[in-house]
C-alpha cells in the first residue's frame, strides 16, 4: 500500500480547510443530498463528499454507506488532492497504490474509485466528490466533467457555510455589543441614583434645614425677621430649582436605534443562563416609537422579579412583553400557589412597586390556569 504524499503548502491547505468549521463525525444534509445526486447520475452504489485533514478523512456527505470516515493513510482521496483532474481507479486490485489497501483487500472489497478535487477559491484542494463500487468500472469523459461540476457545487456549499458562519459570528458580536450597551446604561442609572442620593442629602436637605433655621430664628427676632424670612424663601426657591433639575436627570438615556422589545429580549437571553429555571419570552410590539427609555426601566423590573423567583421552587418562567396602548410586562411561573397578600408583599419588598408607581404604572397579581401571574402596566411616554 502506498501512502499519499503531502500536497505542496499542506499547512496553508489545512488552515483553509479549518476556516470552514466543517470537520467532524456528523454528515450534513446538503452534502448528503449532493452525494445522493451523484449516485443517481453515475449509477454507482456509493458516493461521498470527502474532506481531508492532517490525519483523517471525513465523510461530510454520503450515500450508500454508514461510515463516517477513515484514516488519511487509507484514503484514495488523499491521492486525488495531489492532482488537478479527476482520478479514476478502474480496478484497485491491479493498482500498485491500492491492491493491498485494507478497504480493497479487506471486507469492503472496493474495486472502482473516481474522485474530483474540491477546490477552495484560493485554489487549495480540500477534499473530493468521489464514487466507489465493489466491481471494476470505467468513467467516460462526459462523466468526468459531470463529477467536476459536482465538486464545484460542494465548494459552493462550503463557501455558503463559511458566509453563514461569519454572519452568525457578526450577529453574536452585535448582540454582545448591545448587551454591553445595556449594561453600561444600567451602570449609568446606578451612578445617577448615587449622585441623586448625594444631592438629596448633601445639598437639598441642608438647604431645607437652613431655611427652617431662618424661620425658627425669625420667630424670636422681630428686628431681623424680614431678612431671615427672605433668606428662608431664597433657600426654598433654590431647593425647588434643585428638585426640578433632579427630576429631569431621572429620565434615562435611550438607545433610540434599538426597539424596546428587542432590548428586553436580548437582555433576557443574556441573563437566562444565570438562573436554575428556564426562561421563555414572547414580544409583541405594534407601536411605532422605540420606547427605549421605558425598556431601561422594564429591564430593571424584570431583573428584580427574576431574583425574587430565584428563591422559589420553580422550573420555568414565561415573560410576555406587549407594547400597544400601554407598555405591559407579564410574568408567568409555575410556583406553588401563594396567598395573594404574600405575593403582594414580595412585590413590595423587591421595590418593584415603588418603581412602577413612580412611572404612574400599575401592578396586578392573579392566578391563571394554575400559574402565578404578575402583570406590570406602564404608560407610554416618549
Amino acid at each position: 500500500m502506498m501512502v499519499a504524499d503531502l500536497p505542496d503548502e499542506e499547512e496553508m491547505r489545512l488552515l483553509e480547510l479549518n476556516s470552514y468549521d466543517v470537520l467532524g463525525n456528523e454528515s450534513e444534509e446538503d452534502f448528503n443530498d449532493l452525494a445522493t445526486l451523484a449516485v443517481q447520475i453515475f449509477n454507482y452504489p456509493i458516493a461521498l463528499v470527502s474532506l481531508i485533514d492532517n490525519n483523517h478523512q471525513w465523510f461530510k456527505g454520503k450515500s450508500g454507506t454508514n461510515e463516517t470516515g477513515n484514516s488519511r493513510d487509507l484514503s484514495f482521496c488523499a491521492h486525488t488532492i495531489l492532482q488537478d483532474n479527476v482520478m479514476v481507479v478502474e480496478d484497485a486490485t491491479k493498482d500498485k497504490r491500492f491492491f493491498d489497501n485494507p478497504v480493497v483487500a479487506g471486507d469492503f472489497n472496493i474495486r472502482f474509485y473516481a474522485g474530483a478535487p474540491i477546490l477552495s477559491p484560493a485554489g487549495y484542494k480540500l477534499g473530493t466528490v468521489c464514487l466507489f463500487d465493489v466491481k471494476p468500472g470505467i468513467l467516460s469523459e462526459a462523466d468526468k466533467k459531470s463529477l467536476i461540476l459536482l465538486a464545484k457545487q460542494a465548494s459552493k456549499l462550503l463557501e455558503l457555510r463559511k458566509k453563514n458562519l461569519v454572519i452568525r459570528q457578526r450577529a453574536e458580536d452585535i448582540i454582545e455589543l448591545k448587551s454591553t450597551i445595556i449594561g453600561q446604561m444600567m451602570q449609568v442609572q446606578i451612578d445617577d441614583k448615587i449622585s441623586m442620593a448625594h444631592t438629596l442629602h448633601e445639598d437639598l436637605a441642608q438647604r431645607i434645614a437652613s431655611g427652617l433655621l431662618c424661620l425658627r430664628t425669625a420667630e424670636n427676632s422681630s428686628s431681623s425677621r424680614p431678612d431671615l424670612i427672605h433668606n428662608a424663601a431664597k433657600q426654598l426657591e433654590e431647593v425647588l430649582a434643585g428638585i426640578k433639575s433632579l427630576t429631569y436627570s431621572i429620565v434615562p438615556q435611550a438607545i433610540n436605534v434599538l426597539p424596546a422589545d428587542v432590548l428586553i429580549k436580548e437582555y433576557i437571553e443574556k441573563v437566562a443562563p444565570a438562573f436554575d429555571f428556564s426562561i421563555t419570552i414572547n414580544t409583541e410590539s405594534i407601536a411605532e416609537n422605540n420606547y427605549s427609555n421605558i425598556a431601561v426601566h422594564a429591564i430593571g423590573i424584570i431583573g428584580q422579579w427574576l431574583k425574587v423567583l430565584a428563591q422559589k421552587s420553580i422550573t420555568n418562567v414565561h415573560i410576555a412583553v406587549n407594547i400597544e396602548d400601554r407598555f405591559e410586562i407579564l410574568f408567568e411561573d409555575n410556583a406553588a400557589a401563594a396567598e395573594p397578600e404574600k405575593r403582594k408583599q414580595e412585590v413590595l419588598e423587591s421595590s418593584i412597586y415603588d418603581r412602577v408607581k413612580s412611572m404612574h404604572g400599575s401592578t396586578e397579581l392573579f392566578s391563571l390556569n394554575g400559574r402565578q401571574v404578575l402583570k406590570i402596566s406602564l404608560p407610554l411616554v416618549e
